[in-house]
Order: C-alpha cells, then structure tokens, then sequence
C-alpha cells in the first residue's frame, strides 16, 4: 500500500482539507481483509484497497486507477541486460510505478525487461447498498478526479 499512502493519498487530503476544512477524516491502516470486513460490518463508510480482485462479496465500489508494475534496477545492474522471470521474483516487495516516477524519469533507476502476470487495482469500497454519506461522496469524486489528473501525460 506504498503507492497509496506516500502517493494517492497525501494530495487528496491536502486538496479536501483546502477546500473542504470543516470534513474530518478518520484514517486508518488495516489489512485488505480487516477492511473489506470493517465496511460490511459499517465500521467504516469507505475503504481504500489495492488487490488484483475487484468483486467483494457485499460491497460496491470502484476502480480510480489501475497501478502499472515496474521492476527496477540501478543503471548497470546485471540483472538489466536480460528478462526477468516472475519466478524470481517471489518473496521480492514490489511497488506500483508511481512510487518509482520521478527516478525512472530521472535515470537513476532503470526498469528491467519483465512482464507482470496480474494487474493491480488502487479501489475505493463501501457497503453494498449504503448510500455514502456526503462527505464519503466528495471524497471519492475527488479521489476519482485527482487519480486522472495524476495519469495524464505530461
């Protein structure tokens, strides 16, 4: 959930804290299971997940952004020169692009040759059959909006 906290979700806070100062978030870090359980239970109005899977059992929600893989490597590296294999990858953390941007933009890191076998889902959830409360609704519209923004080209 790198992706999503150091990158998503720091300027869609600070836009809704700008423009929206009297709406009080409640933030919490949880597993996607303790999430998914928390808003069917209606712990939570909205949750945040970023899994290969988009059908939960008792939620609605949607797909804001879907997150490219990117394995990297300092320029150099042996492993640059040849495709890597999923296989060699296991145990391995791996991010979404965005947490790797500005280096890859930059040339201090270099992506490898390897294809990934599943797509990632940045998804924003909530209780089959709740209507979200305002504050939850400006808070996905917003979600949506600013993840365009961030994948337009530049």
């Amino acid at each position: 959930m790198e992706s999503l906290t150091s990158y998503r979700l720091p300027p869609l806070l600070e836009y809704l804290h700008h423009r929206h100062p009297r709406v009080r978030l409640a933030l919490r870090t949880t597993t996607g299971d303790e999430t998914r359980q928390a808003l069917r239970q209606g712990a939570y109005d909205l949750g945040f997940l970023m899994e290969t899977e988009t059908e939960h059992p008792g939620l609605e929600g949607e797909v804001p952004a879907v997150e490219p893989l990117a394995l990297v490597a300092a320029p150099g590296h042996p492993a640059s020169g040849a495709p890597v294999t999923t296989a060699a990858l296991v145990r391995q953390p791996l991010l979404a692009e965005v947490t790797v941007a500005a280096e890859l933009a930059e040339g201090s890191l270099v992506r490898l040759d390897w294809e990934p076998p599943f797509t990632l889902r940045t998804q924003l959830a909530w209780r089959a059959g709740k209507r979200l409360p305002a504050h939850a609704r400006l808070f996905v519209e917003q979600a949506r909006r600013l993840v365009a923004e961030q994948a337009a080209p530049r």
